[in-house]
């Protein structure tokens, strides 16, 4: 049933699910499984019309970012890697400014911290990331963390050998504003 709410209660329910995963991971790990595959689904709605478009963005947002927020609070708990390139799909976020910061965020302390399980074996993830970082950077849905947290992400790219050439080769598929925002940074 919450999968077909709409508009604020979608919104609403996306972020108390987010919230009660953070506050209470252990309660929360007994649900988690349903309520990932809930949130997935609701995220997976098609916008009915273009009336919609702001309610929905924000339900998506919320929706998105609530399973982020179980991925950082249970970690292997959950099924990690595969909510995470799920998460990472729907990235970045754009009407709810607030939950977009603290997943923007996130995102950056993961490829920071841990980049093999954000960009994949091989990096095939990294256009992806690049083309968020891209995107947000500069932008009302970034901050002055992020934009350092993605200047030393680059950083440690350009400096590993395998890595810098993967990333020059995923900036080659990014917008010419996505590679103008980033090459400032490096």
């Amino acid at each position: 049933r919450c999968v077909q709410e709409t508009g604020i209660n979608a919104e609403y329910m996306g972020y108390a699910l987010g919230v009660l995963a953070e506050k209470n991971p252990e309660e929360f790990q007994a649900i988690a499984d349903h309520v990932i595959q809930t949130l997935r689904q609701a995220i997976q709605i098609p916008i009915h019309s273009q009336d919609e478009k702001i309610e929905y963005g924000n339900a998506q947002d919320n929706s998105v970012a609530a399973l982020g927020k179980i991925v950082k609070a249970l970690g292997d708990k959950v099924n990690f890697q595969e909510i995470l390139q799920f998460w990472l799909k729907y990235l970045p976020l754009r009407y709810d400014k607030e939950e977009a910061i603290h997943q923007h965020q996130f995102l950056t302390e993961i490829v920071m911290q841990r980049p093999e399980l954000v960009l994949g074996a091989s990096g095939e993830n990294l256009p992806k990331v690049l083309s968020i970082f891209g995107d947000i950077v500069d932008t009302k849905i970034s901050n002055a963390q992020i934009k350092q947290n993605i200047q030393t992400v680059l950083a440690q790219f350009m400096s590993n050998d395998s890595t810098k050439a993967l990333t020059l080769n995923a900036v080659q598929h990014l917008s010419e504003i996505q590679k103008a925002k980033l090459q400032k940074l490096i």
